[in-house]
């Protein structure tokens, strides 16, 4: 509501006092009710500025920090950090009710039901008083004591949020065999990935979910490399690769996804040390090898990158448990020993 609309209520109110109390009667009484109806009115615009406004920004993926129209809460304007990683639990489940004992059990577990109780309290407080530069004062989080739940009702966009979606989206267009338009979903969703999911906490929520959203910046960036691939760009698809496999060394697909951007740029001598490379790494560290990088090396040495294509769409990220791992025996040797002959 604007400034003037105010002053127009302001007066009429005003008008209306002034019939009920002539001559100057209970004058004390015509201020009380103006300065609060006026408080009343400025609070309906705080809040009215959250709701209807630019949504908060509220970034998860690197440090902490919640932005609004005109001011930014980062992690130095808490008063614990308990508080601000109290705020970011929330936030991770907004708009939806948290159980008391869920959060006093994760940030107080070691305490009495009553000292972790007063404790939230004290935490809930902090959150609201921490951001009252972007939030206007308004109400933010509800406390529901018959349920004795939490919820965090603040209208806000998260970093977490946006990346998943872009993701999923740019997942489904690359199913759909519109690679172009995936990558441009891509390139718009991995400036969000700002850093590990709350960097620097090690609170085990915390490597939960870091743990999962580090899994979906590698699926994102194999998804990158695979469009740039299918965009015919293999110089921007090993690019991608080979900061990728730095992240995570263990993941067939990614180093899949280097050695057919090798294979494509006619490197194929380059393919070939690289896999030798790996199938060292994975036998060394591991004791077995993913099937199928076999696969892919079959396809690398007998019939090119074409055939390699077809073999890489089965690649994924390995894991111990993988029924499509097997023992590295002599058969590994034996390629090991083409390899050396080729690549050298």
């Amino acid at each position: 509501m604007e400034r003037n609309a105010y002053t127009e209520l302001i007066d009429a109110m005003s008008n209306l006092l002034d019939s009920a109390f002539p001559g100057g009667e209970h004058v004390s009484r015509r201020v009380e009710f103006l300065e609060a109806f006026e408080g009343a009115l400025a609070s309906q615009s705080r809040k009215s500025k959250v709701e209807e406004g630019s949504p908060i920004r509220i970034t998860l993926l690197g440090r902490c920090s919640i932005s609004g129209v005109e001011n930014v809460v980062d992690e130095r304007s808490w008063k614990t950090q308990k508080s601000m990683l109290l705020f970011a639990f929330l936030a991770s489940r907004v708009n939806r009710p948290v159980p008391d004992s869920l959060l006093t059990g994760t940030f107080w577990p070691d305490s009495d039901e009553e000292r972790a109780r007063s404790s939230l309290r004290n935490a809930l407080h902090q959150i609201r008083t921490a951001l009252a530069p972007v939030t206007g004062g308004s109400e933010i989080v509800e406390r529901n004591r018959r349920s004795r739940t939490v919820t965090l009702t603040m209208p806000c966009v998260l970093d977490t949020d946006l990346f998943e979606a872009s993701v999923r989206e740019a997942t489904e267009l690359y199913a759909q065999d519109r690679p172009g338009d995936a990558l441009e979903q891509l390139r718009s969703a991995m400036p969000l990935c700002g850093g590990e999911f709350l960097e620097g906490f090690l609170d085990e929520w915390v490597l939960s979910l870091r743990e999962h959203y580090n899994e979906l910046h590698l699926r994102a960036l194999h998804l990158l490399a695979r469009c740039h691939l299918a965009m015919g760009d293999a110089a921007a698809a090993e690019q991608v690769a080979r900061f990728a496999v730095t992240l995570d060394n263990y993941r067939e697909d990614l180093h899949a996804d280097l050695i057919q951007a090798l294979t494509a740029q006619e490197r194929r001598g380059e393919a070939l040390r690289h896999y030798r490379e790996m199938v060292d790494t994975f036998e060394t560290e591991m004791g077995v090898v993913p099937s199928s990088l076999h696969d892919i090396y079959d396809a690398l040495l007998a019939e090119g990158p074409e055939r390699m294509s077809s073999a890489l769409q089965g690649t994924g990220a390995w894991s111990r448990t993988s029924d499509r791992s097997r023992t590295v025996a002599g058969r590994t040797s034996a390629r090991r020993a083409v390899v050396q002959r080729v690549a050298s």
